[in-house]
């Protein structure tokens, strides 16, 4: 329960007894606050974790973001390096035909 429902639950029965004990209130006009400070303090709960469940959703979202720059960075230096042995073979084969064409003459 939060601080703010306890004070005001504990100042809404100190007021009720001191109405009662002067013959103002008899506490029958009063029966569902109490109710309805519990369900206010049970909605500010439930925001709570909600708010903290978005929290780690996000922090989880962020980390799978994360690493999925990282997969696309690692995977655009694979493809370089792919690129750049795929040109060294095709070096290697004109090579390898020049040579045999001069070799060949």
């Amino acid at each position: 329960m939060s601080e703010r429902i306890r004070e005001i639950k504990e100042r809404f029965a100190f007021n009720l007894k001191l109405a009662e004990s002067t013959g103002g209130a008899t506490g029958a006009e009063y029966k569902d606050i109490p109710y309805l400070l519990d369900l206010v303090d049970s909605l500010q709960q439930q925001v709570k974790e909600l708010q903290e469940g978005n929290r780690t959703a996000v922090e989880s979202r962020e980390i799978a973001v994360r690493k999925a720059r990282e997969t696309c960075i690692t995977s655009n230096q694979h493809y370089a390096k792919v690129v750049e042995l795929v040109d060294q073979l095709a070096e290697r084969d004109r090579k390898i035909a020049w040579l045999t064409n001069e070799l060949g003459e």
